[in-house]
């Protein structure tokens, strides 16, 4: 049957005699219908212009049924749709498809997600690459470990910053520390250590924070969003550089 002829039985039954011929179809083919399809059959307008878009497209179609089901499993897989995944697994079962061939699909859209995200966070990160100068340093978003406090502290040891450093970390790894005198010779340096908060939560516009560098990939991503910052992202001893020379300078300074 053609598109147009398909489109005038419609117009002969009428849509919602036309929804439930659809929906039996649907039954008969895959043992099971969807659970979007019974939703959209509430407005039958809804439900049979989704299956002419969805015909048009696979009927003519030159890929095989098989990778057509194997190809949406892994949009579902990729879109963390678990009913979309079951659907289409099943439907793929029954056009010929391994349990081989899905599992290796699974761990092809799982690939691409994992892409997406990456590629997305980096962008954020290093959304600008061309800033230098650096008005605050944060380190500990989650809170620093006491390791990583001792490493501050033994990094800035003699040393003098010339910009604003905070070591954000929780109240009983602050006491512990300044028990070591790691908290001293922080301070000493000129930086300080904040004790159960956060600099994305900090009202940086009114200190006077425009720019800020990081080693923490959580704060890298919200504080531009929410507090206005443009921000360079690091490990621990570039973020540490830039507070004691007020500038980024990245890897290129070794």
């Amino acid at each position: 049957m053609t598109f147009e002829e398909t489109l005038a039985r419609i117009l002969r039954k009428g849509t919602p005699a036309t929804s439930r011929e659809f929906l039996d179809q649907v039954q008969d083919q895959d043992g099971r219908v969807p659970f979007i399809f019974e939703r959209m059959a509430e407005r039958p307008e809804v439900l049979v212009s989704h299956l002419l878009y969805k015909g048009a497209v696979t009927e003519t179609s030159t890929i095989d049924p098989k990778y057509v089901e194997l190809i949406s499993m892994a949009v579902g897989a990729a879109l963390q749709c678990s009913h979309c995944v079951e659907y289409h697994m099943q439907a793929a079962l029954k056009k010929g498809a391994t349990r081989e061939e899905i599992l290796e699909v699974i761990l092809i859209a799982g690939l691409l997600a994992n892409s997406v995200v990456l590629a997305e966070a980096y962008r954020v990160m290093d959304a600008d690459p061309d800033l230098q100068n650096i008005d605050l340093v944060t380190i500990g978003c989650p809170h620093a470990s006491l390791s990583e406090i001792r490493h501050v502290a033994e990094y800035l040891e003699g040393k003098t910053l010339a910009t604003r450093l905070w070591v954000t970390t929780a109240e009983i790894s602050r006491r512990r520390a300044d028990e070591l005198g790691l908290v001293q010779v922080i301070e000493a340096a000129g930086g300080e250590v904040v004790a159960d908060t956060c600099a994305v939560v900090a009202p940086m516009q009114m200190l006077g924070v425009r720019t800020m560098a990081t080693n923490a990939g959580k704060m890298a991503c919200y504080a531009p969003m929410h507090s206005g910052v443009r921000m360079r992202f690091g490990d621990l001893e570039q973020c540490l550089d830039a507070a004691i020379t007020g500038t980024w300078r990245g890897s290129n300074h070794e």
